[in-house]
């Protein structure tokens, strides 16, 4: 244990970690060799090095004071975090469910956008265009339990998370630890959709450096995280938006785009440890990444034939590349985002009591993926959502579990 970090004058030791001291929470990146970290036993902070270090299972994160005399293997306490409920309570999540398996490519997987920045004001002023069941707070780690538990239900394999990066300890950064926590005790996996374009948290190329860094080294090894032969899954929402060698976001569908990501993934994940995912239809990113998945294809007045020109361009370029490439084909139940104050262009596609959603569910079946994207879980700002409703109930996740379920049969062959 030391008093800073490596090289910093006047910087003391305080000698070696008893047994006690069994498990520390990283507060910040890595600096040179060492770790700032949090002590739960003694709600203090040191530094430790890294190479004294090991990943180990998250444990369950608990409000209050540590209590007296227990090993801080049990549980990590959070003094920051009131012992009373914030929110209203959900329904109790299912008991933790069977170890998480492999995956190989070639597995029909399910995945479902996930949103986790709500607060109980989203749910006031007609911002949305329908309500949840119960209203709740992202931050509630009930919550992430109760949406795992719904996922898992409806047949989802995984909740991908939008993700601002570590940069303040935002809440997507805050949150999406609570969702890897809740996937592991449910036998659900999570995985991070990187929102490349916040100009908030991704100021600079740097910023997006460090991110990428940070999901890599710290939430990828999560045993939760989703991982397909052995790499973990990093989604990115609109790849176009990356910094260029001359600092500069590139914003356009061209060859600096994919100079851009080619010059981040050599700096961040030489040995492509990681498999990318881009969003959108810009498809000589796959020059870059792994695979291509549309976040949206409500603009399509067809959305089955535009799903099936996707996946054949993807199988093409895969092709001529000689290489494999995930085609993910998205599925949506509507959407509406006609609240969004000062948003150009808004639109709003029907549900039609569930019609919709089954058939771009079937229009992604039919493009022969290797994955479905559900868009989404809860964008409740875009009425993209499927977990319950005040005006539906559970109708979509209840139609979920039949389409997911026909989906994997149509992958499993005749």
């Amino acid at each position: 244990m030391w008093s800073g970090p490596e090289g910093d004058p006047g910087v003391v030791s305080f000698g070696k970690t008893s047994s006690v001291f069994c498990l520390f929470r990283m507060e910040r990146e890595q600096d040179n060799v060492r770790l700032y970290v949090y002590n739960p036993y003694n709600d203090g902070h040191f530094w430790i090095d890294s190479r004294d270090t090991g990943p180990v299972d998250v444990v369950e994160t608990r409000p209050g004071q540590q209590p007296p005399n227990q090993n801080c293997a049990g549980a990590i306490y959070d003094p920051s975090r009131p012992a009373v409920a914030t929110s209203t309570p959900l329904t109790p999540p299912t008991p933790t469910a069977p170890p998480i398996t492999d995956l190989r490519l070639g597995q029909p997987l399910v995945l479902a956008l996930y949103y986790p920045w709500y607060d109980l004001s989203a749910w006031e002023g007609g911002k949305t265009a329908d309500q949840p069941a119960e209203p709740y707070l992202s931050s509630d780690p009930a919550t992430a339990a109760q949406h795992v538990a719904w996922a898992r239900e409806a047949g989802i394999d995984v909740l991908v998370s939008a993700w601002f990066g570590p940069r303040d300890n935002n809440p997507t950064e805050a949150n999406f630890k609570q969702l890897l926590t809740a996937a592991q005790r449910g036998g659900t996996r999570a995985a991070l959709l990187l929102e490349t374009d916040s100009d908030e948290f991704f100021p600079n190329r740097d910023a997006l450096v460090r991110a990428l860094r940070h999901a890599l080294d710290m939430h990828a090894n999560h045993p939760a995280y989703l991982r397909v032969d052995g790499r973990p899954v990093i989604m990115v929402w609109n790849p176009k938006s990356a910094f260029g060698a001359d600092g500069q976001r590139v914003n356009a569908k061209n060859a600096a785009a994919v100079r851009a990501w080619t010059s981040l993934l050599d700096e961040v994940d030489p040995q492509r440890r990681a498999l990318w995912m881009a969003e959108g239809d810009f498809f000589d990113l796959l020059t870059v990444f792994d695979g291509i998945f549309p976040y949206s294809i409500a603009w399509s007045p067809n959305p089955a034939n535009q799903l099936a020109s996707y996946g054949q361009t993807v199988r093409s370029r895969a092709t001529a590349l000689g290489e494999r490439k995930v085609w993910a084909a998205t599925a949506m139940p509507g959407y509406d985002d006609t609240r969004i104050h000062g948003r150009a262009g808004t639109f709003a596609v029907a549900r039609e009591d569930g019609a919709y959603y089954e058939r771009t569910f079937t229009g992604a079946i039919n493009s022969r993926p290797d994955w479905v994207v559900i868009t989404s879980f809860n964008e409740w700002l875009e009425g993209t959502q499927i977990e319950p409703a005040k005006t539906y109930g559970r109708r979509y996740l209840d139609l979920t579990r039949t389409l997911v379920d026909r989906f994997k049969r149509s992958a499993a062959g005749p």
